[in-house]
């Protein structure tokens, strides 16, 4: 059934024409690698130059860095946001292994 909105609500919702969209990404990092300096990187390098921002968490346990990335502010990323994250991490030394899923909606998966 199809909803049919003004375009005030549909930007309050982040639908339509306003929809937001984002990605998760997983990164396994090698073994005594120093976390916070690692991230610390990734967010002045990749995030805060590209008007980006990260949520999630590390698991010590299995060595995963597990999160969802989105646009810092409304707005929408890109594949070439998708791009630039990708690059980043597989150029670190640190990395085993990295996936930047599909891009999906930010808001309502």
């Amino acid at each position: 059934m199809s909803k049919n909105r003004n375009r005030r609500l549909r930007k309050k919702l982040r639908v339509g024409e306003f929809q937001e969209l984002g990605f998760e990404v997983e990164i396994q990092i090698s073994d005594n690698v120093d976390m916070d300096v690692l991230v610390g990187e990734f967010l002045i390098e990749v995030l805060d130059n590209n008007g980006m921002m990260f949520g999630g968490g590390y698991d010590k346990d299995e060595g995963w860095l597990r999160g969802f990335v989105t646009k810092r502010g409304r707005g929408t990323l890109t594949e070439e946001h998708r791009a630039i994250v990708k690059d980043w991490f597989a150029s670190r030394q640190e990395v085993k292994e990295f996936e930047a899923k599909s891009l999906v909606d930010a808001w309502h998966g």
